[in-house]
């Protein structure tokens, strides 16, 4: 337990009184976060993985031959819009955005994610949920303005 006490002006009194109470529930801040990771995901794809200062490896020459044929004009990590969508839309059936009073979840349950982010075997890292310094600052100031508007 947390026993604030402030003598002086109601103003400050308020102020911190709201602080405490929105500490109880971080959904509004989680949403604001969510829409913003999405966009930040758009960007990623739109990119290729160089908005995170890591561009994606391309294709081998033959997959990349296969799928020019099968899927013109798809860009990587895109060949059906699968993961694209779990990632930058929170109504996919694939999305998933937990929002909790204290907790939030972001991601995908598409099977084949874990290995693009994480690379393996022939298959080369491509991160696809890769935040910047600024990325995180801008979920930090999320919560703070959150915390105090």
């Amino acid at each position: 337990m947390v026993t604030i006490r402030v003598t002086g002006g109601t103003r400050a009194q308020a102020a911190i009184t709201r602080i405490v109470s929105r500490l109880k529930d971080f959904r509004p801040a989680y949403r604001t976060m969510a829409r913003f990771l999405e966009g930040v995901l758009s960007d990623q794809f739109d990119s290729q993985g160089a908005r995170s200062g890591r561009q994606w490896a391309a294709l081998s020459q033959k997959y990349g031959a296969w799928k020019a044929k099968r899927y013109p004009g798809k860009g990587l990590l895109e060949r059906e819009g699968t993961l694209r969508r779990s990632l930058t839309s929170g109504t996919s059936i694939h999305a998933v955005r937990e929002i909790g009073r204290k907790r939030f979840v972001f991601g995908t349950t598409v099977p084949y994610a874990p290995f693009h982010q994480e690379g393996g075997g022939n298959l080369p890292q491509r991160r696809l949920i890769d935040p910047t310094t600024g990325d995180r600052k801008e979920m930090s100031e999320i919560v703070r303005r959150y915390l105090t508007r």
